[in-house]
Protein backbone atom coordinates (compact mmCIF):
# COMPACT_ATOMS: atom_id res chain seq x y z
CA UNK A 1 0.00 0.00 0.00
CA UNK A 2 2.74 2.70 1.09
CA UNK A 3 4.46 1.59 -2.08
CA UNK A 4 1.74 2.26 -4.46
CA UNK A 5 0.80 5.50 -3.24
CA UNK A 6 4.71 6.56 -3.61
CA UNK A 7 4.81 5.44 -6.82
CA UNK A 8 1.78 7.39 -7.23
CA UNK A 9 2.91 10.56 -5.66
CA UNK A 10 6.24 10.68 -8.19
CA UNK A 11 4.12 9.73 -10.90
CA UNK A 12 1.77 12.61 -10.35
CA UNK A 13 4.61 15.17 -10.09
CA UNK A 14 5.82 17.65 -13.02
CA UNK A 15 9.12 16.89 -13.36
CA UNK A 16 11.79 19.51 -15.14
CA UNK A 17 13.54 17.52 -17.25
CA UNK A 18 10.18 16.44 -18.69
CA UNK A 19 9.65 19.65 -19.66
CA UNK A 20 7.33 19.92 -16.55
CA UNK A 21 5.17 17.51 -17.49
CA UNK A 22 4.44 14.70 -15.22
CA UNK A 23 5.73 11.05 -16.57
CA UNK A 24 2.15 10.08 -16.44
CA UNK A 25 1.49 12.64 -19.27
CA UNK A 26 4.36 11.75 -21.05
CA UNK A 27 3.38 8.12 -21.38
CA UNK A 28 -0.02 9.01 -22.89
CA UNK A 29 1.33 11.24 -25.16
CA UNK A 30 3.81 8.47 -26.56
CA UNK A 31 1.02 5.94 -26.37
CA UNK A 32 -1.08 8.13 -28.70
CA UNK A 33 1.28 8.83 -30.81
CA UNK A 34 2.65 5.49 -31.60
CA UNK A 35 -1.09 4.37 -31.69
CA UNK A 36 -1.44 5.89 -35.38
Amino acid sequence: QDLTTTLLQINQRPLKILDWQTPYQVMLTNLSKNSD
